[in-house]
């Protein structure tokens, strides 16, 4: 029984000898059951209840330390570097983060904030701004998608437009970056998952995880007009290589992040994936 389980158990017992009214700690209810409030977690002040969670430690990685926290500042900040480490992927991947800290995570990485808004009641409201979204990606995207699930319902009309939201993510990444997680957190002793530990939860969350890796590694705090700069001389270059080589193929020059092997022809009807 886990210690979570155990608490639950006794406070509903207590409910079953007492009136509720006799119960003081009533009000301290969440931190009797082990919760943190939603912004303690995402601060990273405390961890977020994930039950069982060292159960998705891999079998190829038994001493693995899981990590405590997950960190999530504010959506209408900009993503810090603890955000970024490679313990808050790991957290991503081993359950750590919930579903929604995930996706949050993901969103701040490609320009969705959420800034909170005072009405004439005082009342908060919260919207998605999506200004900083890479332009490509807020042509397909313009409010926030799930990228991972947060249903856990796998029907295709559930979980149809999930799966081509975390599709899309993956396309743009370079080959050379396909292995992200594998080059950082192999080092801290992550050593992957097997096939029959795979679930389609778990897939999306490393798939999350790899994208933010080569996001930290190659766009984080480069501006739109640095990268569209970046992408045109990479351009440059490859057609320049292609002609040395003998070849009449030109790179398409479409979409805002690099990609390798980008060509004429590669998207159908002439759509792009970059973000």
């Amino acid at each position: 029984m886990t210690e979570y389980k155990r608490k639950e158990n006794i406070f509903l017992i207590l409910l079953a000898l007492f009136p509720i009214s006799s119960l003081s700690f009533i009000h301290n209810l969440p931190q009797v059951l082990g919760h943190a409030s939603l912004s303690e977690s995402r601060r990273g002040l405390l961890p977020p209840i994930y039950a069982d969670r060292d159960q998705n430690v891999p079998k190829s990685s038994p001493d693995l330390v899981v990590p405590d926290t997950f960190v999530l500042s504010g959506m209408a900040e900009d993503p810090v570097a603890e955000e970024l480490s490679n313990a808050n992927m790991l957290a991503i991947i081993l359950g750590v983060a919930t579903d929604e800290e995930v996706n949050s995570l993901v969103w701040k990485c490609l320009g969705y904030r959420q800034p909170s808004q005072q009405t004439a009641t005082g009342e908060g409201v919260v919207s998605w701004t999506n200004s900083k979204c890479f332009p490509k990606w807020r042509e397909r995207f313009p409010e926030p998608p799930d990228l991972v699930g947060v249903t856990r319902i796998y029907s295709k009309e559930v979980d149809g437009p999930v799966l081509k939201a975390n599709q899309a993510l993956v396309r743009t990444i370079p080959m050379a970056h396909k292995q992200s997680i594998r080059t950082h957190l192999r080092p801290i002793g992550f050593n992957g998952f097997k096939l029959d530990e795979l679930t389609p939860n778990k897939t999306r969350r490393a798939q999350c995880a790899n994208w933010m890796i080569y996001y930290r590694e190659e766009l984080w705090g480069v501006s739109i007009e640095e990268l569209v700069k970046r992408k045109e001389q990479d351009v440059e270059r490859e057609n320049l290589a292609i002609r040395e080589a003998g070849e009449s193929i030109k790179v398409a020059k479409a979409g805002v992040l690099p990609r390798d092997s980008y060509r004429m022809g590669d998207q159908k009807d002439g759509a792009s994936d970059k973000p």
